[in-house]
C-alpha cells in the first residue's frame, strides 16, 4: 500500500501539520501547537516539509535533516546554512547585460481580451488553442529575490506563477486543446526546465508546442561560449522536451490526425514534393508550422545590437538562419494556402519573410513585447499575450479552431462514385459523427464543383436519389450532370439568401455568451442553457423564448428577461451588470409580445421548421447540398432580397 505524507507549517494558525494518505485519501491529519512536538513526530526529519513561512527563531537547523525541506533562504543565510550557486547562475544577472532596445521596450499598450473566434458558427467540433510568450523568468525572479533565493524557493514561486497562468481556464479535456509558447520564457535552461516541468501538471505535455526565443539562445547555463551555437542549444532543449513529452518546434511542420502526432523535421520537407505535402497535411485536425523565425529582415532590431548575444554574432550570421526559416515557410505557404495552419514563431513575420500573409493561415507570434491582435479576411494575428519584463501576472489566452477535415479535398470538380465508408468518413471529418448509411443495394457518387458537394444514391432498381445524411429523397431529374452543372450557382444563391438570416443568429448567440449563457446553435435555435432557447422564426422574424424539458411541450415567455428570471436568474443579473451588450439594438432585447409573464404553453412547429432549415445551413456551414429546390434557380438580383420572404417559398413545412 502506498503511503503518502504533507508536512507544513500554516501560518494563519500558527500551528504545525501532518497528514497521512493511503490510496483511498486522507488517513490521519495530526496538528501540533509548536515546532518541537512537530520536529519529535517526525524524528527530526524534516525533509520534504513546507516550512517557508516559519522563522526559526531560536531552532538551530544544524540539528535536524532538513534535505528538500522548503526553507526560506534567509532562514538559511541567518544560520550560514545557504549554498548560493545556483542563485549565482540562474538568477543573479546584471540588466545592463540586455541590448539597449529591449530594455526600452514599451510595455504600456495593454493586453485586450480576445473572444473566441470559430471559423464554423455551427460546429461545435472545436479546439481551443491557448498561447503565451515572453514570460521573461529571470527580470520576474531577480525582482522577487534581489538578494539570495534557493532552488526550491524559485520552484515554489515558478510553480505558483503556473497556477495562475492556468487560473482562467476550465477543466476540460486536454485531449482535443492545445497551448502555444512562443518562446522566450527564461535565458537560463535550468529555470525553463522548472517551469515546463510545473506546466505538465496541468495540460498533457503532447497538446504543448514550443518554440524557442532569441533569450533561449542566449543560454548562459553554457560555461564555454565557444558551445554556443544555435544547434548545440536547440539540442539541448530538444532533449529536456522529449523527456517530458512536449512538441519543440525547430522549422518543422506538425499534424495531429486521429488523436496522433505526426511531424516533418526541414529535411523531410526539403525533399517532399508539393503532392506529398499536401497528403500529408490531409484530414488533419490541427497543423502547425513552426520555430524561432529570426530576424535578418529586421533592419534595426537584430544580431548587430546583441540579441542572441554570443550565439549569433552580426547580421550576416542572424541572415543565414532568417533565410533558412524562410526557404521552409515559402514552400509551405505556397504549396498549403488553402489549409488552415497555425504559423507559431517568435519574431514576427516581418523579422524573417517579405512574403505575404495567407488568408487561411494564422500567425502566431511574440518579442515584440507590444501587444496587438489583427483579424481579416486577408489575415489574422495574435500577438497580444507577451507578457514582458514588467508584467508579474501570467494568463493564457485563446482562439477557437474546428477539427474539420475534408477528405475530398484533392479531388478536382467532377462525378465520383464512392464508398459508403468515404462517404460516412466525410461527415467524420466534419465533425458530424451521427451520420448512418446502411444501404447496400446501390452506388453512392459525390458531385463536386467549386468547393461545394452534393452526394447522391443509385438504387439497383435504376432511380437516383439525393443524400440528406443518411437518408434518401427521390429527385425529379434523374441526371448527375444536371446537378454538376447547376451546383455552383444553386449553392451559391442559397448561401446568399441564407446570410442575412445567419447573421441574425450569430448575433443571438454572441449576445447570449456575453451573459455566459451557452450561445450554442442549431437549425433555428440558440441555447440559453440546457432547457431555455430562444427561437428565431426564418419565416416572419419573429423570436420565441421558451423552455421545454423535450421536444413535446414548451412553455413560452414574452421576452429575454422574463425568461431569465423565472428560469435562469443567475444569467439575468448578468443583463444588469454588463457594459458589453448592445440593449438598443440587439433582437433579443427589442422583440416582445402579448403572451403572460409566467409563461404558456405552445404548440407551434417550432423543431419542424428549425429541422428542416439545418438542412439548408449544411451550405452555409459545411459546404454541402442535402435538398434541391428548382424555383431556386430562378432567383434574380432583382428580386427582394429579404431573407425571411425569400425562404417562405424555398421550404415545404410538412
Amino acid at each position: 500500500m502506498s503511503i503518502m505524507y504533507e508536512k507544513y507549517y500554516k501560518k494563519e494558525t500558527n500551528d504545525f501539520h501532518i497528514e497521512k494518505y493511503g490510496v483511498n485519501g486522507l488517513i490521519r491529519h495530526t496538528t501540533y501547537a509548536d515546532f518541537s512536538s512537530f520536529a519529535n513526530a517526525l524524528k527530526n526529519d524534516l525533509s520534504g516539509a513546507d516550512l517557508y513561512d516559519y522563522d526559526f527563531n531560536d531552532v538551530d537547523l544544524k540539528k535536524y535533516k532538513f534535505q528538500n525541506a522548503g526553507i526560506s533562504s534567509s532562514v538559511l543565510v541567518k544560520q550560514n546554512l545557504y549554498d548560493g550557486t545556483f542563485y549565482k547562475e540562474n538568477i543573479l544577472f546584471d540588466t545592463n547585460q540586455l541590448p539597449l532596445e529591449e530594455k526600452n521596450l514599451d510595455l504600456s499598450t495593454p493586453r485586450p481580451y480576445i473572444p473566441p473566434t470559430p471559423f464554423s458558427l455551427y460546429n461545435n467540433n472545436q479546439s481551443n488553442i491557448y498561447y503565451i510568450s515572453d514570460i521573461h523568468l529571470n527580470h520576474k525572479l531577480l525582482k522577487k529575490f534581489p538578494k539570495c533565493a534557493t532552488k526550491d524557493e524559485v520552484t515554489k514561486y515558478i510553480s505558483d506563477l503556473v497556477k495562475e497562468m492556468f487560473r482562467n481556464v476550465e477543466p476540460i479535456d486536454w485531449g482535443f486543446n492545445y497551448l502555444l509558447v512562443g518562446g522566450d520564457i527564461s535565458f537560463n535552461y535550468e529555470i525553463s526546465e522548472i517551469f515546463y516541468k510545473e506546466i505538465i501538471k496541468y495540460i498533457r505535455p503532447s497538446n504543448i508546442f514550443v518554440v524557442l526565443g532569441n533569450h533561449e539562445l542566449w543560454n548562459s547555463n553554457f560555461n564555454d561560449t565557444e558551445a554556443n551555437t544555435v544547434e548545440s542549444i536547440t539540442k539541448l532543449y530538444s532533449d529536456l522536451f522529449t523527456d517530458l513529452g512536449i512538441n519543440l518546434l525547430n522549422n518543422d511542420l506538425i499534424c495531429i490526425k486521429n488523436h496522433r502526432i505526426q511531424k516533418l523535421n526541414s529535411a523531410q520537407i526539403a525533399t517532399m514534393s508539393k503532392q506529398e505535402l499536401r497528403t500529408f497535411c490531409l484530414n488533419s485536425t490541427l497543423t502547425i508550422f513552426g520555430g524561432t523565425g529570426f530576424s535578418g529582415y529586421n533592419k534595426v532590431f537584430n544580431a548587430d545590437l546583441g540579441l542572441y548575444r554570443s550565439t549569433i554574432k552580426n547580421l550576416k550570421d542572424d541572415l543565414f538562419y532568417t533565410k533558412k526559416f524562410e526557404i521552409f515557410y515559402k514552400k509551405l505557404s505556397t504549396c498549403l494556402n488553402d489549409f488552415n495552419i497555425i504559423c507559431l514563431t517568435h519574431m514576427p513575420k516581418e523579422d524573417w519573410t517579405k512574403e505575404d500573409y495567407q488568408k487561411n493561415w494564422i500567425y502566431v507570434n511574440g518579442h515584440t513585447h507590444r501587444n496587438y491582435y489583427y483579424i481579416s479576411d486577408t489575415k489574422t494575428i495574435y500577438a497580444d499575450n507577451q507578457i514582458g519584463y514588467k508584467n508579474t501576472h501570467l494568463m493564457l489566452k485563446y482562439f477557437n479552431l474546428t477539427r474539420e477535415y475534408d477528405i475530398f479535398k484533392e479531388y478536382k470538380d467532377g462525378i465520383y462514385p464512392v464508398s459508403v465508408k468515404d462517404y460516412l468518413s466525410f461527415y467524420l471529418g466534419l465533425g458530424l459523427y451521427n451520420i448512418q448509411f446502411n444501404r447496400k443495394d446501390g452506388t453512392i457518387y459525390m458531385v463536386k464543383k467549386d468547393g461545394f458537394y452534393c452526394f447522391f444514391y443509385k438504387s439497383t432498381n435504376g432511380k437516383t436519389y439525393l443524400l440528406n445524411g443518411g437518408q434518401v429523397r427521390l429527385i425529379r431529374n434523374q441526371d448527375l450532370q444536371y446537378y454538376y452543372d447547376k451546383l455552383s450557382f444553386y449553392a451559391n444563391a442559397l448561401s446568399k439568401i441564407l446570410t442575412q438570416y445567419n447573421d441574425a443568429l450569430k448575433e443571438i448567440s454572441e449576445q447570449i455568451k456575453k451573459i455566459d449563457g451557452i450561445g450554442s446553435i442549431h437549425g433555428c435555435i440558440v441555447d440559453i442553457d440546457y432547457w431555455s432557447h430562444i427561437y428565431l422564426n426564418p419565416l416572419d422574424g419573429k423570436i420565441t423564448f421558451y423552455y421545454a424539458y423535450d421536444t413535446t411541450s414548451r412553455t413560452v415567455y414574452p421576452n429575454l428577461s422574463s425568461i431569465l428570471i423565472q428560469k435562469c436568474p443567475n444569467l439575468y443579473s448578468k443583463i444588469q451588470n454588463s457594459k458589453e451588450l448592445d440593449k438598443k439594438n440587439s433582437l433579443i432585447f427589442t422583440q416582445n409580445s402579448e403572451i403572460p409573464e409566467k409563461g404558456k404553453h405552445d404548440k407551434s412547429n417550432i423543431y419542424g421548421v428549425s429541422r428542416i432549415f439545418k438542412n439548408l445551413q449544411y451550405t452555409t456551414s459545411y459546404k454541402i447540398i442535402r435538398n434541391w429546390n428548382e424555383s431556386l434557380l430562378k432567383t434574380t438580383e432583382k428580386e427582394d432580397k429579404n431573407i425571411l420572404s425569400n425562404i417562405m417559398g424555398l421550404i415545404e413545412i410538412k
